[in-house]
């Protein structure tokens, strides 16, 4: 079902993944993830605009990560897929725990790198191993605009926040922002947030 046995505070401890050492499941499996994340997209990116985390229409290109990675793990999490809510230093994502590795969803990479500016090659969300994490930081390393490598943007300091990601599916779930409705339409949900009064308009010719 998609949950998560998870202490909220437990300490991230990543697991170089090894590609040499890397069973065949695991492409495998980041392609899963890939398909997954892909479906949320345009309900992440539709509630990130609507969210008051960084201003009104806010993108995944901007500083928006404790806004857009609890979105994202709530709908992974509706597909089954094990997401985890990490918090690091100064930065929020999702870690997967899979039995071959552990792989990083990181739905506002392009921040680190010039944001709206970022490589047009780049892909809005990163999902990779953490090898795969630190290659794709090498193969940007032009366009990088913050001076912290990967390990301490990702893993100082990181504990699991499932206290907040559950406060945020009971908000879900409840409804009555706009910024929750696009989630709960992926969720087949209906939309909950209260809609201003039709007002009929007299039109004269």
């Amino acid at each position: 079902d998609g949950s998560v046995p998870a202490s909220d505070g437990e300490a991230v401890h990543p697991r170089l993944a090894d590609p040499a050492n890397q069973t065949i499941r695991l492409p495998l499996q980041l392609d899963i993830v890939r398909g997954a994340v892909q479906r949320t997209l345009p309900a992440l990116r539709e509630s990130v605009a609507l969210g008051g985390w960084n201003g009104p229409h806010t993108t995944l290109d901007e500083s928006c990560c404790g806004d857009a990675a609890p979105k994202l793990a709530v709908l992974l999490r509706a597909q089954g897929v094990p997401a985890r809510l990490v918090e690091s230093e100064f930065h929020y994502y999702v870690l997967l725990d899979l039995p071959d590795g552990q792989v990083v969803v990181d739905p506002s990479v392009r921040q680190f790198f010039g944001k709206k500016h970022a490589p047009k090659s780049m892909p809005q969300v990163f999902v990779g191993t953490i090898g795969d994490l630190n290659v794709f930081f090498q193969r940007h390393a032009a366009a990088k605009t913050t001076r912290y490598d990967p390990q301490r943007l990702y893993f100082r300091e990181s504990v699991v926040r499932e206290e907040i990601l559950l406060a945020l599916q009971a908000r879900v779930l409840a409804g009555g922002e706009a910024e929750y409705d696009p989630l709960r339409t992926f969720l087949g949900l209906p939309p909950a947030a209260p809609r201003p009064p039709t007002v009929a308009r007299l039109i004269i010719p």
